[in-house]
Formats: C-alpha cells, structure tokens, sequence
C-alpha cells in the first residue's frame, strides 16, 4: 500500500514517548508499505534526521512552523488564536507549505491510505478524499489540557488552558467521525474518546516497548536511589517532579535520609523543573543511553498527576525488570495489577510508604521487576503492536 504518513515531529531518533511509538510502528510499516513522511522540524538537528528516515520511507518532507522557531510568532499566535474556533495547536500545525506538498503528492501518488499522527493535525483531511483515512490519538488532548488547567496556579494561564480544553472537545468531537478508522492508545482512552465523539469508529493499538533494546541489567542496584525518567520541558512531567520534590520527598527523607534521586531527560535549559538541586537530587538532563542510570536505581518513580494516552516510560522500566511506584494517572492505559507488577499511590503519604517499601524490600523488588517484564513480553513488544496497526490498515482499506 501507499501511505501517506502526516507526523507532528521528526520521529527519529526515538527519544521520548511519541517519538519511540511513531518510530517504532513507523518502521514496522514500512516493511511491508510505502510510506511517504509529512513531519515538521522541532529541533536544530531534525533535517539530518529527516535524511536519516528516508532509508525507512519512500520520501520525506520536513517543514518549519513559525511558532517553534519564533517567540514573536508565538505570541501573536496565540493572541489572535483567542479569536479562533480551532484550538491553538491545530491552528498552529496547518502549515501552507505542507498543505501545498500534500497536494502535489496527492497528484503524483495514488494513496490507499491517510495517518493523521494526533488530533491537529486532522484539518489535513480536508485536502483529500483517500480510500481510507486513519487517525491516531496519542492522548484524550482534551482531557490532557484540562488536567492542565485544573493544576495550573496562575489565573491567566489556568484561564487559557480552560479555554484550550474547551476548543479541543469541540474539534475532537467534529473531527474524530471524519476519519474511517480513529486508533486510541488505551481502552480507557477509546471509552473517553467515544464518549466525546459517539458517531467516530475506535480502535485500540497500545502502545509499546523494544523488550531486546530494554533488559534487565547485570549493574549492582544502588542502595536507596530513585529515578526519574521523562522530558522536563513537558509540563506533566514538570509538575510531577515539582509534587514529588515538594510533598513526597520529604516524607521518605524522614525514615531514609540518605535516599537519592537522580532526574535524566531533554529540556530546554538546565532549570526547566525550577527545584533547587541538591547531594540528594541530581538532574543529569539528556543522556544518550538511559539504560545504565535505569537499571542502577533501586525504584523507578512516575509521580505524574496530569497525563493521558500511556506512559512509554512505564513499559521501559517494565522490560528492565525495574520496580515502580507510580499514581493512578502515571500507570493509565496499562494493563497493570497494583502489588503483582507496579505500585500505585496517589497522595503523598501512600506514596512516600511504597517508595520505602520497596526501597527496604529486595525480594519486594526483585518480584514487582519480573512480574513487569513478563507482562510487556506478553502484551507490548513493538512486534505485536505492529502487528495490531498492520489490522487496523487492511480492514481500513476495505
């Protein structure tokens, strides 16, 4: 089949959860699909990435936006966007340049199928009527940006976020039965979605994790140290570290008061998280290779309190057979059992209690690590999510 591939980013290299998804069912695809790429560049390296891409696909077109690269274009989007129906983001990602490329594909290709790679970029669909059109939902945005809002401090900015969710139900609500096929990440996301949206088709494709890329490690665990594992210029994950640091952490350093945390992921500048570091935290920003950091801590935290879609972070500590303490809302979309594979803590007193559980238990950890590992074997390697995307094409194309 031709596919006409419409990503919001370069997926590659696969740093982060979007980017390991898309890379990965990208490069399942195109074993077997001819794949053109639409991505747009968020990074001063993703040209040579986009180069990199075209040993997977049959052609790639990357294009800048505005609004990346400009903080004056930001700002102005985002004030005439309060006079806008779309939500910002699908304003922002309905670029000319793009929009004119697809076209002349569409003249020169004939494509049996159209992925939208998130909700906003839907609008594409627009400019072209395909035997089938797939649309993937990474997350519920709406329900993502409401979380936003409901942990925002600031009035302004807690205002806006309240009138982002408000604009996305709208657009997800109007866009979602467009498409033949909508793909949910979680059967909870495809009940959220078809709630909003009750006349759109949903399918499930979860997501997944390199279980031969991911193992577990032959490193001595470090006594008493915790991980972080997770982009800090993203706002769920600021505001997880931020309610760790302030409200959890204090409570383990009563009964461990040696315990370390050690922070690794892309940001922007060094104080995205904006938490004093000390001895006992440690933020190492982006590393190449996480699996060392990973497989010497002794629990892998995910104190995340705003999120949706799944945490791909969660399956990766999972294939390494590591012991995690997450909330509800970190472990959503995974098919978990609180106590067998993970533990689940949503306040900071239960939390702080199976962090130091864990820490004081080895036979605690060793169980938690490979009971994980089993279930991603069983139910998340990238082979049998492929697999799950390959259906959702050929009973699509139909």
């Amino acid at each position: 089949m031709n596919i006409l591939f419409i990503c919001a980013f370069i997926p590659y290299p696969p740093h982060g959860g979007a980017y390991q998804r898309t890379y990965n069912l990208l490069k399942h695809i195109a074993k077997n699909n001819d794949v053109y790429l639409i991505g747009f560049i968020k990074e001063k390296n993703d040209p040579e990435n986009a180069n990199y891409l075209k040993k997977i696909c049959k052609e790639v077109h990357a294009f800048y936006l505005p609004d990346d690269w400009s903080r004056i274009s930001l700002v102005k989007s985002l004030f005439l966007n309060l006079f806008s129906q779309l939500p910002y983001t699908a304003q922002k990602y309905y670029s000319m340049q793009a929009r004119q490329t697809i076209a002349k594909l569409i003249r020169r290709v004939n494509f049996d199928i159209l992925q939208c790679d998130m909700i906003d970029l839907a609008g594409y669909i627009y400019d072209y009527n395909p035997k089938a059109t797939v649309l993937v939902n990474h997350n519920v945005e709406s329900t993502l940006i409401l979380r936003h809002a409901e942990v925002e401090k600031n009035p302004l900015k807690k205002w806006f976020f309240y009138l982002q969710y408000k604009k996305l139900l709208r657009y997800e609500r109007k866009m979602c039965p467009m498409f033949k096929c909508c793909v949910a990440v979680s059967e909870l996301d495809k009940q959220q979605l078809q709630l909003i949206s009750p006349q759109a088709r949903f399918s499930v494709v979860p997501n997944g994790v390199d279980v031969d890329y991911f193992q577990p490690q032959k490193t001595q665990v470090e006594k008493n140290t915790l991980i972080f594992a997770g982009r800090t210029d993203w706002l769920p994950n600021i505001d997880g570290l931020k309610f760790f640091y302030q409200e959890i952490l204090p409570l383990i350093k009563k009964e461990i008061k040696d315990v370390r945390l050690t922070i690794i992921g892309k940001a922007r500048t060094n104080n995205d998280i904006g938490l004093p570091l000390t001895e006992n935290v440690t933020h190492l920003g982006f590393v190449e290779d996480v699996r060392p950091y990973i497989g010497k801590a002794a629990v892998y935290i995910v104190p995340l309190r705003i999120g949706g879609g799944t945490r791909l972070k969660i399956l990766d500590a999972m294939a390494m057979g590591k012991a995690i303490v997450s909330t509800s809302i970190g472990a959503e979309g995974i098919d978990v059992t609180h106590g067998k594979n993970i533990l689940i803590a949503d306040t900071p007193e239960d939390f702080s209690k199976q962090v130091i559980r864990v820490l004081n238990d080895s036979n605690l950890r060793e169980s938690l690590g490979k009971e994980g590992r089993k279930l991603v074997e069983e139910k998340y390697s990238w082979d049998i999510i492929g697999k799950k995307m390959d259906e959702i094409y050929n009973t699509t194309h139909i």
